[in-house]
C-alpha cells in the first residue's frame, strides 16, 4: 500500500492511473499495458461494491480522518466513484455516515421519500432550480420562498405523495440539519456538474420552467398551473389542453414500447431538423374538429403549442424518464386525420444530442 496525501489533497488513484502516474517522483516509471492498466482500475473501481456495511466502514473512516463531514465530492472520490447513484441509492449520506439512523428518518413526516428524492435531484439539470434550493435550505424556519411555484417544483423531486405543503415541507427539512444537509450537498454537487447556457424561459407560459432542461410530468403540470403540490395527479395524456393560459403542451416519447403503449397510442413522432418536428395527434382528432382545428389555426386564436420530449418511459437503469423542454411551436403543414400528422417549427433548434436521438425515426 502507498499513500497519496491527506484525503481531499491526494489526486484520485484512478484518474492518476489513466494519466500515466503524473504523480510519481522524478526518475520513477511506472508503464502498464492497457489490458493491464484496465485490469488494475476495475479492481479499484469495484472494491466497495454495494456492500452497505463496507461502505459505511469506508466513509465513516474518511468522515474520522478528516475531521468533518465529507462532502458527496469527497465521499466519490474516496470511493473511486464518478456518480454517486449506487451510494444514494443505499441509504441516506448522513445515516452511511453514522449522522443520522433511520428509525429517526422513519418517523419524521415526509423523510421517507428523501432517499428517492435525492436520487432524483442528482440528475436535475436546472442550475437556477438547484441554487434556489439551495438559498431556501440555508434560511431559518418559517421563511417563505421567493418563487413558491419554483419551490413546488424542486420539492415536488423530493418527495411524493402524500405530502403536505410547500412550506411544511421545506420547513420541516430545515428542522433536520443532516437532512437538511444531504439535500444541499446533492445540490451543490450537481451544480458544479452543469454548464448550463444562459437561462431562457417563457414565464407567461411554463412560469420558471428553462428551455432545454429536464422535468417530471408532475414538475410541468405544476408550472402550468394545472396541478396543485399537495395533490397526487394522475393525468398520464400525451397533451394537456391548459385554457387560462391558451396553451396546448405535448408530452412526447421517441420511442414506444409495446408494454407502456398501445397499438392506438403509437403516433409516429420524431425529428426532421433540429428545428422541425413531425407529431401525430391522438388518432381520435380529425382535422375538421375543435381540438384539431385549435392545432391547426393556434396563432390566430391566440394559442401556443409547447413541446416535451423524451427518449423512452423509462430509463435503462430503471427510473421514469423526463422531459426536455423544447419550447413554442409553430405549424407549419399538416396531412391526414384521426390522427393528423403535423410538421411544427421550433422556435429554438434542439440541443444536438436531443437531434440525434429525435431524428433516428426520421432515418
Amino acid at each position: 500500500a502507498f499513500s497519496l496525501g491527506k484525503p481531499g489533497e491526494r489526486p484520485r488513484i484512478d484518474k492518476e492511473i489513466e494519466a500515466g502516474f503524473g504523480w510519481l517522483p522524478s526518475g520513477c516509471l511506472v508503464r502498464l499495458t492497457r489490458k493491464a492498466q484496465q485490469h488494475v482500475l476495475d479492481n479499484i473501481r469495484t472494491r466497495i461494491g454495494l456492500n452497505r456495511p463496507r461502505l459505511e466502514f469506508e466513509l465513516r473512516g474518511l468522515m474520522q480522518q478528516l475531521g468533518r463531514r465529507p462532502d458527496l465530492q469527497e465521499m466519490l472520490d474516496h470511493l473511486v466513484w464518478d456518480s454517486p447513484e449506487d451510494l444514494l441509492a443505499k441509504a441516506l449520506p448522513c445515516e452511511l455516515l453514522g449522522l443520522s439512523s433511520p428509525i429517526e428518518r422513519r418517523h419524521a413526516p415526509g423523510a421517507g421519500h428523501l432517499k428517492r428524492g435525492l436520487l432524483e435531484l442528482a440528475g436535475c439539470d436546472d442550475p437556477e432550480l438547484l441554487a434556489a434550493l439551495v438559498h431556501w435550505l440555508s434560511q431559518g424556519v418559517g421563511a417563505e420562498p421567493e418563487d413558491p411555484v419554483l419551490c413546488a417544483i424542486a420539492l415536488s423531486l423530493l418527495w411524493g405523495h402524500p405530502r403536505t405543503n410547500v412550506q411544511t415541507l421545506l420547513d420541516g427539512l430545515r428542522a433536520h440539519p443532516h437532512w437538511r444537509e444531504d439535500v444541499r450537498d446533492v445540490a451543490e454537487w450537481r451544480l458544479r456538474q452543469l454548464l448550463a447556457p444562459p437561462a431562457r424561459r417563457f414565464e407567461h407560459l411554463t412560469g420558471p420552467l428553462r428551455l432545454h432542461a429536464r422535468y417530471t410530468r408532475e414538475q410541468v403540470l405544476i408550472a402550468v398551473g394545472a396541478q396543485r403540490f399537495e395533490v397526487a395527479g394522475n393525468f398520464r395524456e400525451g397533451v394537456l389542453h391548459v385554457p387560462a393560459r391558451k396553451i396546448d403542451v405535448f408530452f412526447v416519447t421517441i420511442d414506444k414500447d409495446e408494454k407502456s403503449f398501445s397499438p392506438q397510442t403509437m403516433y409516429e413522432d420524431y425529428a426532421l431538423k433540429p428545428d422541425e418536428f413531425h407529431w401525430q395527434s391522438q388518432s381520435r382528432t380529425t382535422a375538421a374538429g375543435e381540438t384539431g382545428q385549435r392545432y391547426l389555426h393556434h396563432a390566430a386564436r391566440g394559442y401556443t403549442p409547447l413541446l416535451f420530449l423524451r427518449r423512452a418511459s423509462k430509463h435503462p437503469q430503471g427510473w421514469t424518464e423526463r422531459f426536455c423542454y423544447l419550447g413554442p411551436i409553430q405549424y407549419l403543414r399538416h396531412s391526414g386525420s384521426a390522427p393528423i400528422s403535423i410538421v411544427w417549427r421550433l422556435r429554438h433548434p434542439m440541443p444536438p444530442a436531443v437531434f440525434e436521438m429525435a431524428h433516428r425515426l426520421a432515418i
